[in-house]
């Protein structure tokens, strides 16, 4: 176990800098790794990166201790909100913005929000990976602007030079995420904001999210685009429910609508958002008579509109025992047509 009692090089904890980030830094003024930091703070390497609270606040009291910074405790740390907001944040890349690391070589913390993209100061897209080796950029390759296996310097890519600011990583970029006392909130604010924007993200790429996070990661121009106009449709009801009656139009089959959208039922069964349900079940019943004569299952349509499948059938049979015919399923022209009768009816039997 390595042993100091403080740093000698003690850089200056900067406000909008992350904590591993700040950690990294610390590490090559001083001419350690991570590995070692991790032994002179625990005894052991590893444990910087640790989700365990108890080893955060030993990171956090240790590093304070040996540079006399207390506003070390006042930096973002992703590994505090793994819990409950893991998917806002990046782990295994590091992000940059070159201009940014020329003025200052640190990390900043906005870098590690997933959703931010393009810097909000150069409108330069972020890059993670080199460009002569492919080689995915660490902390330290962005502190040292180097690459870690090649040796290349990180440098401005013309392609990414000059871009447009999405609307995502501008409401990051305004987010009081260096406010601690408020950062709970802001980041209940921003997973809200994210879980009305995801789902359209899914719907542009070709409803895979695998492949919308791949181009995320190799592609980040032509994501930009894609995010900024998923956010739109979230943003605007009107617009994000005609685009999903766009998307289901053109890819139902015979079999009906449901499989159509069975991508979806992760974000239909969002407990803590449910803007997609309502933009889908505007789609449908505006856009549903564009689906013909495809069903829809009955089960399908208690899920969307929370209705108890007993009560629903009783309203359908009462409305007109044709919209079924004794089957679990219903046209989706029927549907569109009929649905503020079916609510109406379905209302009445449940007070009942």
């Amino acid at each position: 176990m390595i042993k100091i009692k403080k740093f000698l090089v003690r850089p200056f904890p900067e406000k909008s800098e992350s904590l591993l980030g700040y950690c990294c830094r610390l590490a090559i003024a001083n001419f350690f790794d991570e590995n070692e930091l991790s032994n002179i703070i625990f005894g052991r390497t590893s444990d910087i990166r640790s989700r365990d609270q108890q080893k955060r606040k030993k990171l956090q009291t240790s590093l304070i201790n040996l540079t006399d910074f207390e506003n070390i405790g006042d930096l973002f740390n992703t590994r505090e909100w793994h819990t409950e907001f893991k998917h806002l944040f990046e782990y295994k890349i590091q992000k940059v913005c070159i201009s940014c690391l020329q003025e200052k070589p640190f990390i900043q913390a906005l870098w590690d929000f997933k959703h931010y993209i393009v810097c909000h100061r150069h409108l330069e897209v972020l890059i993670d990976y080199c460009d002569i080796c492919g080689d995915k950029y660490d902390c330290y390759s962005a502190v040292v602007q180097q690459c870690k296996n090649c040796g290349n310097k990180l440098r401005k890519r013309e392609e990414n030079l000059s871009h447009s600011l999405d609307s995502i990583s501008n409401y990051l970029s305004e987010a009081e995420i260096f406010e601690k006392q408020n950062l709970s909130y802001t980041l209940t604010k921003l997973d809200l904001r994210l879980r009305k924007t995801v789902p359209f993200i899914h719907m542009l790429s070709e409803s895979s999210t695998r492949k919308a996070n791949r181009q995320r990661q190799q592609d980040p121009k032509t994501y930009v685009k894609l995010q900024a106009e998923a956010d739109h449709l979230a943003m605007n009801k009107d617009d994000g429910a005609k685009a999903l009656g766009n998307m289901i139009a053109t890819s139902i089959d015979i079999q009906g609508i449901s499989p159509a959208i069975s991508s979806y039922s992760t974000y239909i069964n969002d407990a803590k958002s449910d803007h997609f349900k309502t933009v889908l079940q505007e789609s449908i019943e505006i856009h549903g008579s564009e689906f013909g004569n495809r069903q829809i299952t009955v089960q399908f349509i208690c899920k969307l509109w929370n209705m108890e499948e007993p009560k629903l059938l009783r309203a359908l049979d009462q409305i007109d025992p044709n919209l079924r015919s004794g089957k679990k399923v219903v046209k989706c022209r029927d549907l569109s047509n009929k649905i503020g009768e079916i609510k109406n009816v379905y209302t009445i039997l449940s007070n009942r």
